[in-house]
């Protein structure tokens, strides 16, 4: 029977969470707002039965998921509030990247996948988006043969579209690597992995890491500054009854990963004394959502993949 387990964080974690962190964003139009510390709650352990079904669910649910959607979201303004004491190695611009991936796989062998980029970067003297638009397709132009196809559009260009990879293809052999999400093997290693693991009010089976480590971010000039980096990681699985079995299993539907760092005190030299702020400073994040789908997708329409461009 999985034990559920608790670690205690640092002390100084318990100390900045009781803080509020004052949003350094140069990015005034930036309109994501991170879910960051609000979590999900464990409302009691797992019993036996929830235990079994668990672990008896692994090897099972490459089977049922069709499709995933992730959201990757990362901020740096490092140079905007470092100024001349910008770490060494880091960019000289603020920077700001949202990444959306939405993939399916279809009844007839066809896995799509839509991925849009934006990247921001600003300082005094630049501001520049760029957007990425990419598709690809991967199906079977014979029974024994894959293709990937996709279609790459940067900015406002037109779109420039590809063979990105063929070869030879076995069913029993390839299908998952093709048109699966390794979600089984992820699931289990998070489950067996996680500081905690519990059943929150409905029922839902949640894992979750949280990581506190305080360290000294050196600075360009000779200087450093106190720092903290707080991680969380939580996952969530939830009971599945499918059609062609009499057996549930848990799905692995959501996993977040939000990683903070902060500043929490003034930059400053050896023969300085250590001054903190009274409110520790968000300096860089990034928030990382995986969620996976069980939909019936119906077949693809193979008319719809575009051909190769040519020039």
């Amino acid at each position: 029977m999985k034990k559920s387990k608790l670690v205690f964080l640092l002390p100084l974690a318990t100390l900045l969470a009781s803080c509020v962190a004052t949003d350094f964003n140069p990015f005034q139009e930036d309109d994501y707002v991170p879910i960051g510390w609000q979590t999900e709650t464990i409302d009691r352990s797992l019993n036996l039965e929830e235990s079994t079904i668990m672990e008896d669910s692994f090897d099972r649910v490459d089977n049922y998921i069709t499709g995933q959607k992730y959201l990757i979201e990362q901020r740096e303004y490092y140079s905007s509030y470092f100024d001349e004491y910008a770490p060494n190695g880091t960019s000289e611009v603020d920077y700001a990247s949202s990444i959306s991936v939405s993939e399916k796989t279809y009844n007839n062998n066809v896995k799509t996948s839509l991925l849009a980029e934006t990247d921001n970067m600003l300082s005094d003297y630049l501001d520049v988006t760029n957007v990425l638009t990419m598709e690809s397709w991967t199906f079977l132009p014979t029974a024994a043969t894959f293709e990937i196809r996709r279609s790459l559009v940067v900015n406002d260009a037109d779109a420039v579209v590809t063979t990105y990879a063929t070869g030879a293809y076995d069913e029993a052999l390839d299908y998952q690597t093709r048109f699966g999400y390794g979600v089984g093997n992820l699931g289990e290693s998070i489950y067996d992995n996680a500081m905690d693991v519990g059943v929150n009010a409905n029922d839902d089976i949640i894992a979750i890491n949280r990581i506190s480590n305080p360290f000294e971010l050196d600075l360009a000039r000779n200087g450093y500054v106190r720092a903290v980096t707080d991680v969380i990681e939580e996952t969530k699985y939830v009971l599945y009854e499918p059609e062609d079995s009499d057996d549930p299993l848990y799905l692995p539907v959501q996993y977040r990963e939000y990683t903070e760092h902060r500043a929490i005190s003034e930059i400053y030299h050896d023969n300085q004394v250590i001054q903190y702020l009274d409110q520790p400073i968000i300096i860089g994040y990034s928030e990382v959502i995986y969620e996976w789908m069980t939909e019936d997708y119906g077949d693809y329409v193979l008319g719809d993949i575009p051909e190769v461009t040519t020039t």
